[in-house]
């Protein structure tokens, strides 16, 4: 029962829903459910019972520990650290476990972060483990980890030198956004008629009405793009070539401004480009699996593709390979 809560997200106080437990009778009337505060209390049980599990393990295993580590927003807007473990256990088999998700208080400086992963590495007892610290490529990172090593060099491998390791589905986001804003510029006609079709249901429904007609799939919404996330462009992209047919369509009838054919073909070109990158960012994305082999090739491929004469058959992406080139180098 616990493990069915907590798996399925069901609150606790779905189980004194005065309706389960006739349902319940109907296939089995000796099975009597528990009370929210008990079904709560038998969760924290088993919580507190898996926490230790994982707690002799790390502290028993004769490797070290790899840690990675990101900041998060809610929608109250505070500020979380989720620190997950990496590392191989007795029987050689690579684990991943997530054994922080606490609260850090504004400002996230250096120390603060600092302070929070100590704090992890000693709640485990696993100070005297730690390996690598993988953290996105920002100056408080790089403070925080200059700090761990002035102050616990003596517990970390070869006094720190290894420590900090950057990120590099981060480092290929740098390189990408900044690109945006010549890429905003290149596909800003595209960008308006799809928000303007997703920001009203009625516009969507004749978008929609048009889409069926021309043997396409209606959509419940529109991709448009968010400044701060560059795939969410790329995927706009996508489905904006794939309905340009439609969007086309839409903006004759509508009698409003529609990208010229010297747009949609910069988009088409856009759309190659950061395809590339997308699937860079999914090799060095993956979660159950080393990453760190791969980081490489992964440069190496990106510095071929800017200085690749293929990139370079529009003013934009000449723009874009100069720019992309410059940041990372």
């Amino acid at each position: 029962m616990v493990k069915y809560c907590v798996h399925a997200e069901i609150p606790f106080l779905k189980f004194e829903d005065p309706h389960l437990q006739p349902w319940i009778d109907s296939m089995q009337p000796a099975f009597q459910i528990k009370g929210r505060h008990t079904i709560r209390d038998d969760a924290v049980k088993m919580y507190k019972g898996m926490k230790k599990d994982i707690e002799v393990e790390l502290q028993n295993i004769d490797s070290r520990i790899c840690l990675t580590s990101d900041m998060w927003t809610s929608s109250q807007d505070l500020g979380y650290m989720c620190i997950t473990a990496h590392y191989i256990n007795a029987e050689f088999n690579y684990k991943k476990k997530t054994i922080s998700f606490a609260e850090v208080k504004y400002p996230h400086t250096g120390n603060a972060i600092k302070e929070e992963i100590v704090r992890c590495l000693t709640e485990w007892g696993i100070r005297g483990k730690l390996f690598t610290l993988t953290l996105d490529n920002a100056s408080n990172n790089t403070n925080a980890c200059e700090e761990l090593i002035k102050y616990h060099k003596h517990e970390l491998l070869l006094e720190g030198q290894h420590l900090h390791v950057r990120c590099c589905a981060h480092i290929l986001n740098i390189l990408v956004q900044d690109g945006m804003k010549i890429i905003h510029e290149a596909i800003d006609m595209i960008h308006e008629l799809m928000k303007y079709i997703d920001s009203s249901p009625s516009r969507l429904q004749d978008f929609n009405t048009i889409a069926s007609g021309m043997g396409l799939r209606a959509k419940k919404g529109i991709s448009v793009d968010t400044p701060t996330r560059w795939n969410s462009t790329w995927k706009m992209l996508v489905e904006a070539l794939t309905y340009k047919s439609v969007l086309t369509s839409y903006a004759n009838r509508k009698m409003i401004d529609s990208p010229s054919e010297e747009e949609w073909e910069k988009a088409k070109v856009i759309c190659e480009f950061l395809k590339a990158f997308e699937d860079l960012t999914l090799i060095v994305s993956a979660h159950r699996k080393p990453t760190s082999h791969k980081f490489l090739p992964v440069v190496l491929s990106i510095r071929h593709a800017l200085k690749d004469p293929g990139w370079h058959t529009s003013d934009v992406l000449k723009e874009l390979g100069g720019s992309d080139a410059n940041e990372a180098r």
